[in-house]
């Protein structure tokens, strides 16, 4: 059977009436998203049509890349004893000629150089590949990789044995069995003399692999990556080096050798570089970015009080804002830092890996003696735990010895304020509880296997491998005589189960216990209340036992992100093989009218009626009413961590956005609309860089661009529009031309 091209707007397909082009291919495919030609196959060879249908490339390759790409795109040609890949432009012409048994694209992630290569792979490659920074690609050659410009230029011969791509635009490459580093020009810039590949990410790779990455000096702006601190600077980047920028943007710290910046409370900003040492060294800047102490230092904690901790080769100092130095008394410190919830301790670490605690004036308040020391902010107190000799004292902040636990805390976990579990360790794994002062309330005779600790002054007691109930002073509540099902921290009950199959809840907060006699093994719990199966329909009971939607429907589905804590979200219901709605008090809000019912954000629901689809929000009320034939949805945060939802929809063939309060953003009036990524395709800019998110309008063959708020930044007049190394900026084609615009559609390169 033969194929010609089908004619609908909606694909990007065009009609071949009257052009001559009428059913002459075995095959062909749909447009591609941003692109104008489409891909034909004749006789088990491919060639390309444009969006005229007409015939731009003859259909005389084996294998041919599905997506254009600055105008050139991968294809391969086979004989009966070679398969060679090459590069052509959509006039036909070879870039890179035919004489490569592989064409990887400068990226790492595809996969190309282990066995042979696949033009599937390519085909997606190619969109990275021939839109990089540089433009490079590795080739293979007799199994020999080198490196050619798309432009059709060679770069390196084949005549390394291993190459791919690391960040910042440089590649990691293996001659006669040794690795180095060659940059995008092709010259090695760190000699292949290594034998560890690996040994690029370890401590001293490190240092290597950031001299290569910024000896090539691929110069580009710097670009401001953080918020403004208090003291008006912002971190700014500069291949891959930081430095500090003024509320003006203008340099005030520059980005030529830190690969750290990170200012403390006191206004003193930790440096650090790998570039003088093979490990990362620290230094010290003030608010004014004067450097007070040189990237020399193994370690440097943050500043208290006017006072830090610095750490070079093992030795300890204590420095001040201005510059001074004393060293510490200690001999061999491998490690120093500050302790969590507590300002103006530090936890050092010896050759023996043995801790003590210093406070800021380096006084020690630990012998360094114990295998972890542990602070609790509540009790103000400090747990240093010895293995070997199987105790645990206990000690305030002037260093004082208040307790000494003669058992093994295998784990010491907090509950409600004042009270403790400790496991020992014999082989029952028992469990004992203290209080707030570490003396014992309940004695060792329950099991460690629940980790539930004292709620409301009660806790569950384990034994034999069932559970009760007892109360601060080891009192029973509740007989040892229960299987524990479930713990539900957000309402304080647990769910138990006794040797008949009875369920039961127990309310901390209450000390009640409920018997769940409708509730069946095949359950499902749902913000205080179980979705559960009585004969053949389902209900919903309370934690109480109360039944609060009747036991007659095919099926329940709560439609909630978070249904343990979410009590207004809706229920679907499934009756005679339609769905509808009904709350958590049983209130019907729609009748069973829907084909389909899915939750589609966090505040809307899609429906489907008579296979078109329609939204509502959680509150019954119609957002869209159902007569589109597709919603499509993603999300973006904004300012102040808040996400945002927008929603394409479609009906008769055209397309339109809403936002998920359902504001029309664009009307429905366009071919196609999709999202379009400012940098590099990545869908986690939706969520870190919204800005960088735009929407791509189509109309009659032509394509624009809107923002989020639904303003046409580019009016809908261009063949193509694709993304540029250059944020401000964005890739155009118009009459077959490409030239750069910015984001008033002002050209800025490329413009004659």
């Amino acid at each position: 059977m033969l194929f010609g091209v089908l004619a609908t707007s909606l694909f990007g397909q065009v009609e071949t009436k009257g052009l001559g082009y009428d059913y002459v291919y075995d095959f062909t495919t749909n447009f591609p998203r941003g692109n104008q030609f489409a891909l034909v196959e004749k006789g088990g060879k491919f060639g390309l049509i444009n969006a005229q249908a007409k015939e731009v490339i003859p259909p005389i390759y084996n294998e041919l890349g599905g997506r254009v790409v600055h105008g050139l795109l991968i294809a391969v040609i086979e004989t009966d004893f070679s398969r060679k890949f090459g590069i052509i432009d959509t006039t036909g012409k070879v870039v890179i000629p035919f004489d490569f048994d592989c064409l990887c694209p400068d990226v790492v992630d595809y996969g190309y150089q282990t066995g042979s290569c696949n033009i599937l792979h390519h085909i997606h490659g190619s969109v990275h590949c021939l839109t990089g920074d540089h433009g490079q690609l590795i080739v293979r050659q007799e199994k020999h990789y080198g490196l050619w410009h798309q432009e059709g230029r060679m770069i390196t011969p084949c005549i390394y044995e291993y190459m791919n791509t690391l960040s910042g635009g440089i590649y990691l490459v293996k001659k006669e069995g040794k690795y180095g580093i060659l940059a995008p020009d092709g010259k090695e810039i760190v000699a292949c003399i290594y034998d560890d590949e690996s040994g690029y990410f370890d401590d001293q790779g490190y240092m290597r692999y950031n001299l290569a990455q910024n000896s090539h000096k691929i110069e580009t702006r710097h670009k401001i990556i953080g918020e403004y601190n208090r003291f008006g600077y912002a971190l700014a980047e500069q291949n891959g080096l930081y430095g500090l920028v003024n509320r003006k943007e203008e340099l005030i710290y520059p980005c030529e050798s830190v690969n750290f910046i990170e200012f403390d409370d006191e206004g003193m900003a930790k440096i650090a570089s790998v570039l003088e040492s093979i490990n990362m060294r620290y230094g010290i800047i003030d608010s004014t970015c004067k450097v007070i102490f040189p990237t020399a230092y193994d370690a440097i904690t943050p500043f208290y009080r006017g006072y830090a901790f610095a750490l070079n080769e093992h030795r300890l100092y204590r420095i001040d804002h201005k510059g001074g130095i004393k060293p510490m008394k200690f001999a061999y410190v491998t490690e120093i830092k500050p302790i969590d919830n507590i300002k103006g301790f530090y936890k050092v670490k010896f050759r023996s890996d043995l801790e003590g605690v210093l406070n800021f004036e380096g006084e020690t308040i630990i012998n360094p003696t114990y295998d972890e020391i542990q602070y609790l902010d509540k009790e103000k107190v400090f747990l240093a735990r010895s293995k070997k000799e199987h105790y645990c004292d206990v000690f305030n902040i002037e260093g004082d010895r208040i307790q000494k636990l003669e058992y093994d805390a295998v784990f010491i976990r907090k509950g409600e304020p004042g009270f403790f579990s400790m496991r020992i360790s014999d082989w029952e794994g028992r469990m004992k509880f203290i209080d707030g002062r570490f003396k014992e309330v309940v004695p060792c005779i329950y099991q460690g296997q629940g980790n539930l600790l004292f709620k409301d002054g009660r806790a569950l007691a384990y034994k034999n491998h069932l559970v009760g109930v007892i109360d601060t002073n080891g009192r029973i509540l509740l007989e040892v005589k229960y299987r524990s099902v479930r713990y539900f921290d957000e309402i304080q009950s647990v769910l138990l189960q006794d040797g008949h199959q009875q369920f039961y809840c127990y309310n901390f907060s209450r000390g009640q216990l409920f018997s769940l006699r409708g509730l069946t093994a095949n359950y499902r719990y749902f913000a205080g209340a179980f979705i559960c199966k009585n004969d053949s329909l389902w209900g919903m009971i309370d934690m109480a036992g109360n039944q609060i939607i009747p036991f007659q429907y095919d099926s329940l589905s709560f439609l909630s992100y978070k249904p343990t804590t979410n009590i207004n979200a809706l229920v679907a219901f499934k009756k005679n093989n339609l769905w509808g709605l009904i709350d958590r008090n049983g209130k019907i809000i729609y009748e069973a009218v829907f084909q389909e019912i899915e939750l589609f954000s966090n505040r809307l629901i899609k429906v489907k009626k008579d296979s078109l689809y329609g939204l509502i929000d959680l509150e019954g009320n119609v957002m869209l009413p159902t007569r589109y034939q597709s919603l499509d949805r993603d999300e973006f945060r904004e300012a102040g961590g808040r996400y945002k939802n927008f929603i394409i929809f479609s009906a008769d063939h055209k397309y339109g956005l809403i936002d998920s309060l359902g504001k029309f953003i664009l009307p429905l009036e366009y071919d196609l609309i999709s999202i379009f990524f400012k940098e590099r395709n990545d869908r986690y800019l939706l969520h870190e860089k919204p800005e960088s998110v735009y929407f791509e309008c189509r109309k009659a063959r032509k394509v624009g661009l809107a923002d989020k708020n639904g303003k046409m930044i580019l009016p809908i007049v261009y063949e193509l529009i694709e993304s540029a190394n250059d944020p401000n900026l964005f890739l155009v084609q118009l009459k077959g031309r490409w030239f750069y615009v910015d984001k008033n559609n002002v050209c800025q390169k490329g413009c004659d």
